[in-house]
């Protein structure tokens, strides 16, 4: 989507001299990346500002891609489905603030606990076109576990002093994240039946 406007970019700085013709991969990747987060972050604003929701949604967005950043999880095949699946999570988050039914709050609280023995046991999830080194294993491991520990926290102290912003933004960003992860593993074992049919366990 916005491939074209980061490949635009990225021969103009070539051709200014800003950057060199053989880096010039590297910053439209980086281009590519930083328009598609702020676009997304553009619209978390409209809708935000649009439903009265700004505090929420900018703490929502703020923990849920601290998380995700590090724990990894399913990544969507096109980045227009990514952005509209994104979209939905968020929208799905302002519907349980919105309503704030005690069934939600107990709803979520459970599947905030899950996630995070989920987080615990398989972060991070890496991608298979972006495979990650041992080193970045432990260090991405050790970063999910400690965010997702303060996020349970979070959660459990805003619970009680009945702050909703904290509590839905920390529990349901836990529970997205996980479910993303989730998704991410059945992915796994797809690839692994498609490689290995003969398998009885597939």
């Amino acid at each position: 989507m916005f491939e074209n406007i980061a490949d635009d970019l990225s021969i103009m700085l070539v051709e200014k001299g800003i950057i060199k013709p053989e880096n010039r991969e590297f910053y439209f990747y980086g281009l590519h990346l930083a328009i598609s987060k702020l676009f997304f972050f553009l619209v978390i604003l409209v809708i935000s500002l649009f439903t009265k929701s700004f505090l929420v949604s900018m703490t929502f967005v703020f923990m849920y891609s601290a998380i995700r950043q590090f724990s990894g999880g399913h990544h969507c095949r096109s980045e227009v489905s990514c952005f509209f699946v994104s979209i939905l999570l968020y929208l799905v988050m302002l519907l349980f603030y919105d309503i704030d039914t005690h069934e939600g709050r107990v709803f979520l609280c459970i599947a905030a606990f899950v996630s995070v023995l989920l987080i615990l046991i398989f972060s991070p999830v890496e991608h298979k076109n972006k495979p990650l080194s041992v080193v970045e294993r432990r260090k991405y491991g050790i970063i999910s576990k400690i965010i997702a520990g303060i996020l349970a926290i979070i959660m459990c102290v805003s619970l009680l002093l009945n702050i909703n912003i904290l509590f839905y933004s920390s529990s349901y960003a836990l529970t997205a994240d996980a479910v993303l992860i989730i998704l991410a593993l059945k992915g796994v074992k797809h690839r692994e039946c498609d490689s290995e049919s003969d398998s009885s366990d597939c």
